[in-house]
């Protein structure tokens, strides 16, 4: 998920929390992009918890009517006009959002963004004097990709969600935190969410068998 050689692991960054648009959500920017991407997701309701049905990840065309039905929904909500999604400004808006972010979790920003192209067109001047990001523009920036098509949106749907979740106490988690992981990656608490506890004591008990029954042969044998 885009860790670069500064990851030193899961949890190890700093606790932040976002005051932002009326609620309160915590997460460990372990990586400076978590700024970003976890309120980009929370935002658009896409963190595991938040109601995405995940197994459809595993059907391509369910994934991607599943996003269909979303982007119309974001349609529907903020009614973007057509001289607002033009590709180019939201490329250029990137690292202002990021900005934004920072200044919606209390963030310093990191010395590389501290130029005027980002502070400017951010608003950002201070943690305490900085125009944090909204829903509103967090939205245009995913329905761009749903202009693109819906194999993009679908694509960036799945990646927030197989990122990250939505814990009790408005607490974010990462990957192994979360009932779904990426391939290659188990989950270290399939149990956060109900629907998934089941799922993972059957996968259990199953192993269990598994590994019981050559050793049960064995004893017998002897």
């Amino acid at each position: 998920g885009l860790r670069d050689p500064s990851y030193k692991g899961l949890n190890t960054g700093a606790l932040v929390t976002f005051h932002w648009e009326g609620t309160s959500v915590t997460t460990h920017a372990d990586l400076d992009h978590y700024l970003y991407d976890d309120l980009y997701e929370f935002s658009l309701g896409y963190l595991q918890n938040q109601g995405l049905d995940t197994s459809k990840m595993s059907d391509p065309q369910a994934w991607e009517e599943l996003s269909r039905q979303q982007c119309e929904q974001v349609q529907a909500t903020y009614q973007f006009r057509d001289e607002e999604l033009i590709f180019n400004d939201l490329l250029d808006s990137n690292l202002p959002i990021h900005a934004q972010c920072h200044c919606a979790a209390g963030v310093p920003l990191p010395i590389a963004m501290q130029v005027p192209y980002v502070t400017e067109k951010a608003d950002y001047h201070s943690p305490s004097d900085c125009k944090p990001i909204t829903k509103r523009e967090f939205a245009r920036h995913h329905y761009m990709k749903c202009v693109l098509g819906y194999p993009n949106s679908a694509s960036d749907m799945a990646y927030l969600n197989g990122r990250a979740c939505l814990l009790p106490g408005n607490k974010m988690g990462h990957y192994t935190e979360c009932p779904y992981s990426p391939p290659g990656v188990e989950p270290a608490n399939p149990c956060a969410l109900p629907r998934a506890c089941d799922r993972a004591i059957h996968d259990r008990k199953q192993r269990a068998l598994h590994t019981a029954e050559p050793c049960r042969l064995r004893a017998q044998k002897k």
